[in-house]
Parts: structure tokens; sequence; C-alpha cells
């Protein structure tokens, strides 16, 4: 007597098919026209190594090279500044945060972009190194350091409006 087993009572007792993982195998539907025959695998995705390695962030190194930074372009917004609670922590790049360093946060610039920021009230302006994300606060487009808000003299007024240079 010749007797079959379903494909769902092979997998479940561990009995692999070539090709598929336990999941595949217990939910491919083999009419499915997105399913590629060769591997199991919907038919648009890559494998595994060359997928691999497209989505891995770039090294250190390469996120703050000269030439991926924009260099020589100038924004125009307002800025604000931190310190207090953030003094000590944590920043994005994984250095500890000093209110009396001059630093700032920038949304998008690369780490370790230098950039100079000019008080628009008063023409005093500060070189600073971009450490942190920030802000998040609509309008806004730099948060800088305590110590380079004392420098830029907007400690009282909180908020103001900058000119920020990539350097």
């Amino acid at each position: 007597m010749n007797r079959t087993l379903p494909l769902i009572v092979l997998t479940t007792m561990g009995v692999m098919l070539p090709g598929l993982t336990p999941l595949e195998a217990t939910t491919r539907n083999p009419v499915d026209s997105n399913i590629s025959s060769k591997a199991g695998r919907p038919s648009g995705e890559e494998s595994k190594s060359s997928s691999a390695q497209k989505s891995r962030p770039p090294s250190r190194t390469q996120r703050t090279t000269a030439s991926s930074r924009p260099s020589g372009r100038s924004y125009t917004g307002k800025a604000s500044f931190y310190g207090g609670k953030w003094h000590g922590r944590k920043t994005a790049n994984g250095e500890i945060y000093n209110q009396n360093s001059m630093t700032a946060a920038h949304k998008t610039l690369p780490f370790n972009t230098r950039v100079r920021v000019t008080n628009l009230n008063n023409d005093r302006s500060v070189v600073l190194r971009i450490n942190n994300r920030g802000p998040y606060i609509a309008g806004r487009i730099i948060d800088v350091s305590v110590a380079a808000a004392r420098q830029l003299q907007m400690v009282n007024a909180g908020v103001v409006p900058v000119r920020v240079e990539v350097l």
C-alpha cells in the first residue's frame, strides 16, 4: 500500500524541502507568479549576500569624508541652544555631550562637519562641529551648545535668526 503524506505534515515533522525554509514550505503557493521556481523567493529579491552588502550603512570614515559634505552651502533660519539635562548624555554620534564645547546638532549634515554659525541680529559668529541630531522643533535649522550660545550672545533670546555656512 503506497501512502504519501501531505506537505504540511512533512514540514511539521521536521522534514525540509530543498531551497525552502519551514515557513516558506508551509505557506508557499506554487501557483503564485511572484515566486521564483529556482530559489523559492519572490522573483524581485536578490540573493542575501548582495542585498546585505547594499543595505549595509557606510562606515564611519565614509560618512565623514570631505567629499560627502556639502561644503560652501549656506542656510538661513532660526537657531536655538540646548544644554542642561543633555549635558553628560550620549549624542547621536556616540560621544558624551559637553555643553561647554563648541558643538551643534543638525538634522542632516554628516557628523564632524564644521559649520560657521552667524547670529544675524548682531553679526557674531562661531565655528562649530556637528556631533548630534536635531533640532526637533519646526522652523529651526540648528541647535548650538551653551558655550556657542554665549559667544553668539543668544542665551537671553533663546531663538535667533542665523546663517549656517558649511566649511
